[in-house]
Parts: C-alpha cells; sequence; structure tokens
C-alpha cells in the first residue's frame, strides 16, 4: 500500500509540474486571433487587439493593448471602446483560498461612447438575449476581492443622445493603492462637460472587507458646482447596529447642477442636502433634509422586514410645483406618508397618504414595472368622499398600448374647482377665433391602441350630479371610439357617441348624442320637488372633418336640438352655467329673472340646422306663463360671426302690461370671442318673418309679434317645426 500511495503522490507531483511547465512556456498570444472570433461571432460585432496581448501565469499576470470593440451598425462611425492599455497582476494562490488579490491594476488611454437613436435603441444592449441575474442569498455570496494597487489615467466616456450636446466625462487620473494600516485609498481628478473634479477617500480596514461590518470610510469629492461628503461606520450592514453614515451634498448654484443632471426644475442659489443613515427606533434607515432658495423638504426611510416606511414633508407645494412647471397645485406644506415593499420588477404601495391643506389621498397599488410594461393591478385612491379603483396595464413599447377598468363608487370634483378670477385669461389663437386654429395633437390617433372602460356610480361637480356615468374608449388603428352614457338621479338618461379617424392631417369626426326627460336641478335658491324640475332633451347629430377646433366647427354639417318641458326654472342657475354674456341676455329678455327666484315655463325649443359650419336657428321658442321669446339667426363658424335677433312678448290674461317691455327686440351680434348685446331697432321678426325665417316659422314670429295673441301656447307648433314636421297654420 505504502508503495502505490508512493506512486500516486509522485504521479500527481509529475502532472502538476508538467502543467506547469506548459503554462509557464506556452505563447498564450498565439490565441489572439481565436479570442477575436469568438467575442466578434458572439456579440456580431467586431472585436480587435491590435497591440501587445500575453498571458503568464507565474506570476499570473494579463496585458493587452489596442483593443477595440465596434460600435452598433447605425450609430457614429466610431468604436463603442478602445482602450490603449490594460494590465493586471493577481495573488495565484488567492484564486484557490481566497479572497482574491489583485496585486496591480493599470488602465489607460480607454474612450467609452455610450450612444442612442431617435428610435429609443442604445449601443450598449448586445443581442436580443437578456442575462438572467440570480438575486438569491447564495449568489451574493461571492468571494471577496482586495485590490492592493490601481492605476487608471486618460479615461473618457461620451454620452451621446439625439438633438443633444454630448455630455462628456473625463478621469485623468485615479490612484488606488493599499496603506499600512490595510486601508485601501484613491485620489483622483478629472472633468465633467469641461468641468474640473477630484476626487479622494479612505476606507478599511480590508480585513473587514468580506463580512462588510465596521468600516470606516471618509470619502471627499469636488465637482465644481457641487461638493460631495460622506463619512462614518457602517456598523452591522444587516440591522444597522453601531451604524453611523453622514452624508452632505452642497452646490452654490443648483440651477447648474439640475441642468447638468437633466433634472427639468427651475431651480437657483444655493443647494443643501444632508442625510443620516443609522438605527432609528422603528429599525434601520435613513433621514434626509434639503434646502433650496425658499424650499425645504425633509424626512425619513424606515426599514422593517421587507417593508420601507417613509415619511417626507415639503414646505409649500405649489411652489415646488411652480419650479416643476405644474400650476394649480394648493399652497401650503405637504406630507406624503405610507410604505412599499419591493419584489425584483413588482413593488407594493401601502396606506400611501398625500395630505396638504385642501385635499388629502390615500392611496394602495400593486404595481409592476419593467422596461416594456407599467402595471397597477390593483389600486385604489381615496380623497375625501371619492374614490377609485381597477386595474391599468401601460405598455410602453412602440406602439403604445393602455388598457384596464376604472370603477368609482363617489368621484365628487368640485373640491378641485378653483376660482375663476383667479385663473389667467387663456391666450387666444394667432386668428383671434375661440375656436382656436392651432393644430390638434392627431397624431396620438395613430400612435398606439387604447382599451378603457369607466364606471362611476355618482359624479358631482358643482351643483352637477349625475348617475351610472360609464364610458367606453377604443383606440386602434387611427379610429378613435368614446362610447358613454349616464342618468339623473330625479330621472331622465342619456347616451352618446364620438369618433375620431385619422386621415393624414386631418380627422373624421362624428358626434351623436340623444338625452331625454333629464331632470337636472342647478343652483338651487329655494326648494322644488322633483316633480316640479322642467324635463330637458337634447340630441345632436354632427359630421365633420378638420385638424384644429375651429376647421372642425367650421366644416360642421348636422342638426342640434335642445327642449325643455313644463316646470320651474331657477332664475339663478343662468349664472352657473352661463357665459356673462348669455347670463346678461337671460336677463334682458325675462325681466323677472332678477325680481323672482324661479320662473314658470312651459316650454322651450332651440334648433340648430349646420351647413358647412354655418348653423341656422330654425326655431327658437322660449314660453312662460308670463312672456314668449322668439328668436331667429344664424351662428357662423367660419368666422365666427353671432347674427341672432329676439323679441319678446306678454302673454294675454296673466296681469302683464305692455309697458313692462321696454326693449322687446334684442340682437346678439359681434362674434363669439367679442359678442354684444344691441337693441333691435330694425323690429325685423315684426315685419314678416321671412326677412329672416321661411316656411312655416314665420307663422311661429308673426303670432308671437301679435299682442292680440300672445297667449296662444306655440311649444307643440315650435317642436313640431324643429322636427321637420308640417304643421296647420291657423289664426
Amino acid at each position: 500500500m505504502k508503495r502505490v500511495l508512493t506512486g500516486i503522490a509522485i504521479a500527481v507531483a509529475v502532472i502538476i509540474v508538467a502543467l506547469g511547465l506548459y503554462l509557464t512556456l506556452t505563447d498564450f498570444s498565439e490565441y489572439r486571433t481565436d479570442i477575436e472570433e469568438v467575442i466578434s461571432e458572439a456579440t456580431g460585432r467586431e472585436f480587435s487587439i491590435a497591440g501587445e496581448f500575453s498571458v503568464e501565469v507565474f506570476p499570473l499576470s494579463v496585458i493587452a493593448e489596442g483593443v477595440s470593440y465596434a460600435n452598433a451598425d447605425w450609430g457614429t462611425d466610431l468604436p463603442m471602446l478602445s482602450v490603449g492599455h490594460l494590465s493586471a497582476k493577481l495573488a495565484l494562490g488567492s484564486l484557490l483560498s481566497g479572497p482574491v488579490i489583485i496585486e496591480e491594476f493599470r488602465l489607460r488611454d480607454v474612450e467609452l461612447l455610450l450612444e442612442e437613436n431617435a428610435n429609443g435603441e442604445n449601443n450598449w444592449s448586445i443581442g436580443d438575449d437578456r442575462v438572467e441575474i440570480d438575486t438569491s442569498d447564495d449568489a451574493n455570496d461571492g468571494v471577496p476581492v482586495i485590490l492592493r494597487f490601481a492605476e487608471i489615467e486618460n479615461i473618457r466616456i461620451i454620452r451621446r443622445r439625439p438633438e443633444s450636446e454630448d455630455r462628456v466625462l473625463t478621469l485623468a487620473s485615479l490612484n488606488v493603492r493599499t496603506t499600512e494600516e490595510r486601508f485601501i485609498a484613491a485620489e483622483g481628478a478629472g472633468q465633467i462637460d469641461g468641468r474640473d473634479i477630484t476626487l479622494s477617500g479612505r476606507i478599511g480596514p480590508i480585513d473587514n472587507f468580506e463580512s462588510g461590518e465596521n468600516l470606516d470610510l471618509n470619502l471627499e469629492a469636488d465637482v465644481g458646482i457641487l461638493a460631495i461628503s460622506v463619512s462614518g461606520n457602517t456598523g452591522n450592514p444587516d440591522t444597522l447596529a453601531g451604524t453611523q453614515i453622514d452624508a452632505l451634498i452642497t452646490s452654490a448654484d443648483s440651477g447648474a447642477l439640475l441642468s447638468l443632471l437633466d433634472v427639468p426644475l427651475e431651480l437657483t442659489g444655493e443647494l443643501r442636502a444632508e442625510a443620516k443613515v443609522s438605527a432609528l427606533e422603528a429599525g434601520p434607515g435613513i433621514t434626509f433634509h434639503v434646502e433650496v432658495e425658499d424650499l425645504e423638504a425633509g424626512g425619513t426611510l424606515t426599514l422593517t422586514g421587507e417593508q420601507i416606511d417613509f415619511l417626507v414633508t415639503l414646505s409649500s407645494l405649489a411652489r415646488f410645483g411652480d419650479k416643476a412647471g405644474v400650476t394649480g397645485l394648493p399652497d401650503g406644506a405637504a406630507t406624503l406618508e405610507g410604505g412599499v415593499i419591493v419584489d425584483g420588477e413588482k413593488f407594493e404601495l401601502i396606506d400611501v397618504a398625500i395630505e396638504t391643506p385642501e385635499i388629502n389621498l390615500l392611496v394602495n397599488a400593486t404595481v409592476a414595472v419593467n422596461d416594456e410594461q407599467i402595471t397597477l393591478d390593483p389600486f385604489s385612491i381615496q380623497a375625501g368622499e371619492s374614490d377609485m379603483s381597477g386595474s391599468l396595464e401601460i405598455q410602453a413599447d412602440e406602439p403604445v398600448s393602455i388598457s384596464g377598468n376604472i370603477r368609482s363608487k363617489v368621484l365628487d370634483l368640485t373640491p378641485f374647482i378653483r376660482d375663476e378670477t383667479d385663473q389667467p385669461v387663456p391666450a387666444q389663437s394667432a386668428s383671434g377665433f375661440v375656436l382656436s386654429d392651432d393644430p390638434l395633437p392627431l397624431d396620438f390617433l395613430n400612435a398606439g391602441s387604447v382599451d378603457l372602460e369607466l364606471l362611476i356610480e355618482t359624479f358631482r361637480r358643482g351643483p352637477l350630479s349625475l348617475e351610472q356615468l360609464q364610458a367606453l374608449i377604443r383606440l386602434n388603428d387611427g379610429t378613435l371610439i368614446i362610447e358613454s352614457g349616464f342618468a339623473v338621479a330625479d330621472g331622465g338618461s342619456a347616451t352618446g357617441n364620438i369618433s375620431l379617424v385619422s386621415r393624414g392631417d386631418r380627422a373624421d369626426a362624428e358626434i351623436r348624442f340623444d338625452a331625454s326627460d333629464l331632470r337636472i336641478s342647478l343652483g338651487e335658491t329655494g326648494q322644488r320637488s322633483a316633480d316640479q324640475i322642467p324635463l330637458l332633451g337634447l340630441s345632436l347629430d354632427i359630421n365633420t372633418t378638420g385638424n384644429s377646433l375651429h376647421s372642425l366647427a367650421a366644416g360642421a354639417d348636422g342638426k342640434v336640438l335642445l327642449t325643455q318641458g313644463p316646470g320651474q326654472v331657477d332664475n339663478n342657475a343662468m349664472g352657473l352655467v352661463s357665459a356673462d354674456i348669455l347670463s346678461e341676455l337671460f336677463g334682458a329678455l325675462n325681466p323677472f329673472a332678477k325680481k323672482e327666484p324661479y320662473s314658470n315655463w312651459e316650454c322651450t325649443v332651440f334648433a340648430l340646422n349646420i351647413v358647412d359650419g354655418v348653423s341656422s336657428i330654425e326655431p327658437m321658442l322660449a314660453q312662460s306663463e308670463k312672456i314668449t321669446i322668439v328668436g331667429a339667426g344664424s351662428i357662423d363658424f367660419n368666422d365666427e360671426s353671432l347674427d341672432i335677433r329676439f323679441n319678446t312678448k306678454p302673454r294675454k290674461g296673466v296681469g302683464v302690461s305692455a309697458d313692462m317691455f321696454v326693449t322687446p327686440f334684442i340682437m346678439l351680434g359681434g362674434t363669439m370671442n367679442s359678442p354684444r348685446l344691441e337693441l333691435d331697432k330694425t323690429g325685423i321678426l315684426l315685419s314678416g318673418g321671412a326677412a329672416v325665417l321661411t316656411g312655416g316659422l314665420s307663422f311661429l314670429v308673426q303670432g308671437a309679434a301679435d299682442r292680440a295673441t300672445g297667449a296662444q301656447d306655440r311649444c307643440a307648433a315650435a317642436l313640431a317645426l324643429a322636427k321637420g314636421e308640417k304643421i296647420a297654420v291657423t289664426e
């Protein structure tokens, strides 16, 4: 047995010596071509080593010079990566026993080009296969690496994107060494976009690298417009017991810093940001505080098991919104509080509360995010009495796809209505039209697809309240279709459909809407029972084509019919749902509006016949127990001119004298942008309605104009004419 074991030992020794001699005497530079071919074939890009290439085993070292790796086919005609010199020496025995010791590392004359194109492609994505990274605990138990000395010189990284100036980071030098106290020390210098930077740091001792515990660190960086300082001790990295790490970031020019980082905030002046990592009362966490201009933000992040709890306060939400280009946010301080659980590409928002002086939100959601898709399934939002829940999926790849369903028991927008006197006057289009000539963003019709379902059980906005509001939104192959409907608690329902079909730089539009027997109460100033609210009806049937609001209106053909049945009309409501000019018109036509909270109306019929953007009023009749109002004229959407004439007459036998109507003939003229009320001195509605109206409609006008027959009921006749029916004319 001794002889056998001795023979085996001698044989193993001979093999090891022979292998050592082979590795020592072999010229690995002969494999240069094989290495170039393997990498080039695997990645689809040319890889070459033009200079020296050698590998030695005793001592273990590698040298490569003149290394070049080609850019993507669509990229700039420059290599993605070029390396002038790369060399490294390792302690051979450390590969067997660990930790791996790199005795020496040198890298110089490197240029790395990171480039994107207009289609969102980048040159650092190689092939179609994705690299799966094992994030399990076993995968993280790697062999630690100790770097004894490193020398890095002349490293240049270029970031290139379409329609943007190149961003350039240059590392002129970086020296890393191990000190006598077994600390890793580093010093470096370079530039970022022409701004000088300096780096220095010290971390150790090396013996604690494997565990990560009780590492002392001191890091300093100066980028000219930004200074960073980090110091402290890591303590226990798992529990943060004994951890005390302080970080300070300062900048004398926050605007230049934000521009450098491509952050779209309009801030200037000094920036100071402090952060501290330590073991807080609730668990390991981070506290931070930021000051810039007159804004302050601060808070804590705390780790509790798998959940990260956060509390963030902001001194002024409105001021921050202004700096971010978002207007209309509520003034005063804001607080964001809640928790999040992160699991790879998926995270869960738990009781995330946003509190402001005006609005409080509570959000819960399960969110999955990756390069191609964002999914919220499920999500829920609570804001006061309002709520919203459901699921939503957004496919970010071209073409964009959005699908989902949204439900709400109550959606009350009343708290979000701001005082109109505080709102800026909307800018007019260059043409001066109310309906802008600015091209609509019709590209969205071909940008992707949408499949959304919306259901709101109760919808409120100010005095308006709707029930069972639902909408189906479909967008596919350049065609957008919206189907909607709602009901009113006091009675009635409505349905509507809108379609837009892309025609290059224009769109064909169809609008269909039908509402019947609606009892809508607006601006109540007294008490009415439901049966006293007049029934409303509205139908629209419009076809048009165009590329702006103005061209769509100017090219419209179709009909509009508004009807109102008998009941009490709140005179105050006109001021709520009308522009100032319409409220003024209503007051001029109805002298009782300012004296009585309600008017008892028997009917209203208002019909528009639209041909090539010119809408003719055929007919217009409003009849109350005291007065009859008739009207005629046109609205021309081509030039937005108004020519509408009204005549008001008392009804016989109701105790209304004729002298109460000092100006019975009212004219609404001018344009939609500058409307004006005038006294219609021509009395054109009296002088034979044919001057403005034709056919049976003149009978309505003449009948109402005759004080002797002003009491006649014209409602049925007006409705018949509006529907295109023939009526029998009786005197």
